[in-house]
Formats: structure tokens, C-alpha cells, sequence
């Protein structure tokens, strides 16, 4: 369960430089970043978050590969400042639960029922929980609504709109990821390394 955008990022893995990209459209992340970007008022609602992650291969340039022998003449606008030394295939998924207080004095109550179902603060959502979120939807219903949104990096088949379907696509999101790119997914990360690594007389450059 998230109370804030910073509990969000710390459960996402994600920056608050990163985030700040994100958001102001610097760096474009699928799934993730579309979560990143929404924008709406926390004021009634109580949210839980699940998050899939889900790798299928890292390729990598062997040790022993060269660079080609011509490329310190090549023009540096061309070739950069890094080279990728690997690359993780795979899928994320992210789901936003939001119980909506009817009445914004609620929000505590609910908060506190949340907690008490899920035996969580924050975290992970578990698949072994579905029977008390069965009951927490029941002890909510009359003072709440439910809202299931979900972001992908891959197409996903069906829009879960239940605790049922939602467990069901989770269950099943790596099958749906295999189905994209011949079995391996999308790009997920990247191991960046400064061209410096490999010449001495290549300038570095600081992140920023």
C-alpha cells in the first residue's frame, strides 16, 4: 500500500531525478513511466500497487569482442559518448488499485482496513491474499469505490476490472510477454559503458 508519490517511487524502484524526467517528458518508459505521469488527488483515495517483473534474457557482447578499427574516425557526433554492453528482454507490469472514499472523513477508516486485510503498510502484493482482498472489497463497498488501472511495456490481453481478472493477468503476464519480439519481450534495461573504457584518449562525461 503507497500513502504518496515518493512511497510510489521507492515501491517502483524508481529515482526522483528519473521520475522528474519522466514526468516533464525528458525520458519516455513505457508502463512505468505511464503510471509516473498520471496525475490525480490522493486526498480520497487509499491505493495498493502490484508490480510483475519479469525477464526472459540479458544478451551481452562477449569479452572478447573488439571495437571495429576505424571507429575513432568516425564523427563523434555519430558514435556518442557509451556503448551498450548488454541488454535484459522481458515485460513490467504495473496495477493501481484506488479505493475512493465516498467521503473524504473515510479515508483513514479505509486505510486502516486496508492494513488490517493485507497485514501490509507497503510492499508487494502477494498472490496468497486474494481471499482477504474478497473481504476487503466486501467491508468497502459502502463506503468506497474501486478503481483498477494497469500499465504495461507489452500489449495485454483483456482489461481487468475485478480482484479475479486481476490475479489472472498477473498469473498469466509471462505467457503474454513471450508472445512479443519471437519469445523475448521488450527492452527492459541497459548496461551502459563510457567509450572511455575501451580508449583512454576518449573524453569522459559526467551524468546528467
Amino acid at each position: 500500500m503507497v500513502s504518496d508519490t515518493q512511497e510510489a517511487r521507492d515501491f517502483l524502484g524508481v529515482t526522483g531525478d528519473l521520475s522528474l524526467k519522466i514526468k516533464t517528458g525528458n525520458v519516455q518508459i513505457e508502463g512505468l513511466g505511464d503510471y509516473l505521469r498520471e496525475t490525480y488527488s490522493r486526498s480520497k483515495v487509499v491505493e495498493i500497487l502490484v508490480k510483475v517483473h519479469y525477464e526472459t534474457e540479458t544478451l551481452t557482447i562477449p569479452s572478447t569482442a573488439k571495437p571495429r578499427p576505424n571507429w575513432k574516425l568516425l564523427d563523434l557526433r555519430d558514435v556518442g559518448t557509451h556503448y551498450v554492453r548488454s541488454i535484459t528482454y522481458g515485460g513490467d507490469l504495473v496495477a493501481s488499485l484506488r479505493f475512493t472514499a465516498k467521503n473524504s472523513a473515510d479515508r483513514e477508516k479505509i486505510r486502516a482496513i486496508v492494513q488490517a486485510n493485507l497485514q501490509a503498510d507497503t510492499g508487494s502484493f502477494g498472490l496468497g491474499i486474494e481471499g482477504n482482498f474478497s473481504r476487503l472489497q466486501e467491508d468497502l463497498k459502502d463506503m468506497s469505490t474501486l478503481e483498477i488501472n494497469y500499465y504495461a511495456t507489452v500489449p495485454i490481453k483483456g482489461v481487468p476490472n475485478t480482484m479475479e481478472s486481476l490475479m489472472e493477468l498477473v498469473e498469466d503476464f509471462p505467457e503474454q510477454t513471450k508472445k512479443v519480439n519471437k519469445g523475448k519481450g521488450v527492452p527492459l534495461t541497459m548496461e551502459l559503458f563510457p567509450l572511455s573504457a575501451i580508449d583512454n584518449d576518449v573524453p569522459r562525461f559526467l551524468e546528467s
